[in-house]
């Protein structure tokens, strides 16, 4: 049993080689269908996983005490601070903008 499961996408991703084309660049098909795979990996890593934490979630509850359950918070965790940028990366911030029209 793998100690993280995300080694197994990257393990897909060391082996992962694409077709190329006679003349330049690489098969657009072969680039797809490595895609899917990458994702079906990932989707399946994601699924395990959250089936985990499900099961732990459950057994936290089952054994949790009556006055702990009643004590344990029911509001949602607060929102994630936004990102900050790592030295030498630039942040930027989408802005809408207004049509000719002044829609």
């Amino acid at each position: 049993m793998e100690s993280d499961p995300m080694q197994s996408v990257a393990r897909l991703l060391k082996k992962t080689k694409f077709r190329k084309k006679l003349i330049g660049g690489v098969d657009e098909s072969d680039v797809w269908a490595k895609l899917d795979q990458l994702q079906k990996e990932f989707q399946r890593v994601y699924e395990k996983r959250e089936a985990e934490l499900l099961a732990v979630i459950e057994y936290q509850r089952e054994t949790m005490s009556p006055a702990a359950a009643r004590a344990a918070p029911t509001a949602p965790p607060e929102p994630m601070p936004p990102p900050v940028a790592a030295k030498g990366v630039q942040m930027f911030q989408v802005q809408q903008v207004e049509d000719d029209d002044g829609e």
